[in-house]
């Protein structure tokens, strides 16, 4: 397509919500759109509400697009159709990654402009919108059989990071968690971890890869017995952990063993890249606010709510045996374990020690992962149905 200088901007409107979604959706999109990208092309990102945002995530994507909206300035951008001081070119895509589907219905109404929708488990608003890049084909399938013409199953965006072959060093990486509740029981009971694994292996490395919102002097107000450096930290029984910084943190991971996480798109990315882990989900504390869903999500930010809201959330959790893990669900049975329940550094280095003492199953758990992950290339295919949206000539 040859280029337009001088001309007025096409706009390229991504609306994505959560931290999760922007580092496992929104940015493998970007990168397969640079090689591509016409100099009158305009990237906005527009970041929607979302409860599990920590504030920080307008800073963390200035700099990958050309303009950003905070998601504060959100919905007065979704009733009027005005964002602060920005104009908007003649034609444009508006670009689902993250939220309410209907979110982008509503906009490209107010911009005039057409629509494509990643849908990773359900397509909806059909009927409105132009094209709908699809997860997997059972997600096409759902869609009634008259608007399935609009459906292309692109794969899963969480893949597309370079798969280059793995190679484990005796490491362990740590991901502690990028949001206070989690920070909270993640950053001690990880430190506890890392003084049982070096009591067991002395000559393992220890490591943490930060989240871009956490700063190694945020770790104490987490853990008063750690103290901290912008390069490692030192817990109250000696043990040195590394901290990195780098994000996104791929090139640490794939030097790992295993890694130990939470739960939350960490658990995409890892298994995208075969990455072995294990996954926490302590109900340590139990006054500790967590982000639940609906109307207990609600009743949990109530003064003196907290511990019962998530005794009862505890409670359903264990009765249902429920998966949580991305990978996990994917499969629909556990392919990495998920250690639910409060849990110490010593019970949970046990697990580990029963991986790193068989690096049989290592492997093992690294190719399932794989298998799950699917192919790469859902970027390069999203980028594709962008270009045909915002001008129909290219194929």
């Amino acid at each position: 397509m040859p280029s337009r200088e001088g001309q007025e901007p096409w706009d390229l409107v991504f609306l994505v919500n959560g931290p999760g979604e922007l580092t496992t959706w929104l940015y493998p999109v970007l990168q397969a759109l640079t090689p591509v990208r016409e100099p009158h092309w305009r990237v906005s990102v527009v970041l929607s509400p979302c409860p599990n945002a920590s504030g920080n995530e307008a800073d963390l994507v200035r700099g990958w697009g050309d303009r950003v909206l905070p998601a504060t300035q959100f919905y007065r951008f979704l009733l009027t159709g005005r964002a602060a001081d920005w104009t908007w070119g003649p034609r444009g895509v508006v670009v689902f990654l993250g939220g309410d589907q209907f979110f982008t219905v509503a906009i490209a109404r107010w911009l005039g402009y057409r629509t494509v929708v990643y849908a990773e488990w359900v397509a909806r608003w059909v009927g409105w919108v132009d094209a709908i890049a699809a997860r997997h084909e059972f997600v096409k399938q759902a869609v009634p059989t008259r608007w399935q013409s609009k459906v292309t199953v692109i794969g899963d965006l969480m893949v597309d990071r370079a798969r280059s072959p793995l190679q484990p060093e005796a490491r362990v990486t740590f991901l502690p968690g990028s949001k206070p509740h989690k920070l909270g029981m993640g950053v001690p009971l990880c430190l506890a971890i890392a003084d049982a694994l070096r009591a067991r292996y002395p000559d393992l490395s220890l490591d943490f890869a930060l989240a871009p919102t956490v700063s190694p002097g945020d770790l104490p107000r987490y853990d008063p017995t750690v103290t901290v450096t912008e390069t490692q930290a030192t817990t109250g029984r000696g043990t040195v952990v590394a901290l990195h910084r780098t994000f996104p943190a791929h090139d640490l991971w794939r030097r790992s063993q295993l890694c130990v996480t939470t739960i939350g798109a960490n658990t995409a990315e890892l298994a995208s890249l075969g990455v072995p882990m294990i996954v926490l989900l302590p109900t340590n504390n139990m006054d500790t606010p967590v982000g639940w869903d609906g109307l207990l999500g609600q009743l949990a930010k109530v003064p003196g709510f907290n511990r019962l809201v998530n005794g009862v959330m505890v409670w359903l959790l264990t009765r249902s045996r429920r998966l949580f893990a991305w990978p996990n669900l994917w499969a629909g049975e556990e392919i990495v374990p998920e250690l639910f329940g409060r849990l110490d550094g010593d019970g949970v280095a046990t697990v580990i020690g029963a991986y790193l003492d068989h690096p049989e199953r290592l492997t093992e758990m690294g190719d399932r992962l794989r298998h799950q992950s699917g192919p790469p290339g859902a970027a390069q295919r999203l980028v594709s149905l962008i270009q045909s949206a915002l001008e129909p000539s290219v194929v």
